[in-house]
């Protein structure tokens, strides 16, 4: 019973996990639900299973630095406020990696179910971007706002460029940590990549193809 219940929680975590760059596109709500919930899940196993160590790990102790710095340095500011608040939660960020990291660790099947689910949103993101390019509509009739700048499934946020640049480099990762071992998919991903940098330059977003480009 305790088998089946932890494999249960293993596979919703690598659900929520995998499901997390759909989620973005949505906004920020389930996105948010999503890194908290592995958070939690992370603190949890850490508890149960009494590996502190882990909170010796050279970057935990470099980010949660950091994170310290963040709060000291708002709390001795002129500009803390109610507003500056979510400050504190940043915390999440750093649990979350650390918990996503935990999940792929267990099960070299994990790392492919993910990398399936990225290659899938990536694909289906980018066919979208272009339809909406040549048609001047998605498929889901969003239209251009502008002429020069496309959108996507994000309607009137303009940010279907610094989506795909920061979702990118993890497909890009993954698909090269995983090259003997998907066949043909590998080159698949690699002309989808391809299309992807393409696309942001479409976009129109300056600040994402400067970053493309570094």
């Amino acid at each position: 019973m305790t088998v089946s219940k932890s494999l249960w929680i293993n596979n919703f975590q690598l659900l929520l996990l995998s499901l997390l760059p759909a989620a973005l596109i949505t906004g920020p709500l389930i996105s948010e639900i999503i890194i908290n919930i592995i958070s939690i899940f992370f603190i949890i196993e850490i508890y149960k299973s009494k590996k502190y160590s882990i909170f010796k790990n050279i970057l935990f102790v470099l980010l949660t630095s950091f994170y310290l710095i963040l709060i000291v340095s708002l709390i001795n500011s002129e500009i803390f406020s109610s507003s500056a608040l979510n400050v504190f939660s940043y915390i999440r960020f750093i649990l979350f990696a650390f918990g996503a990291a935990e999940i792929l660790k267990k099960n070299e099947i994990n790392i492919k179910y993910l990398y399936y689910c990225l290659s899938l949103t990536i694909f289906i993101v980018v066919f979208d971007g272009y339809i909406q390019f040549f048609s001047g509509e998605n498929i889901l009739g969003f239209p251009k706002y502008r002429r020069d700048r496309l959108s996507g499934f994000f309607n009137d946020d303009l940010i279907l460029g610094s989506y795909i640049l920061r979702i990118i480099p993890v497909l890009l990762v993954l698909t090269l940590f995983l090259k003997n071992k998907i066949g043909n998919i590998f080159y698949l991903n690699l002309i989808l990549i391809l299309f992807s940098f393409l696309l942001i330059c479409l976009s129109g977003e300056r600040a994402s193809f400067i970053l493309m480009i570094i």
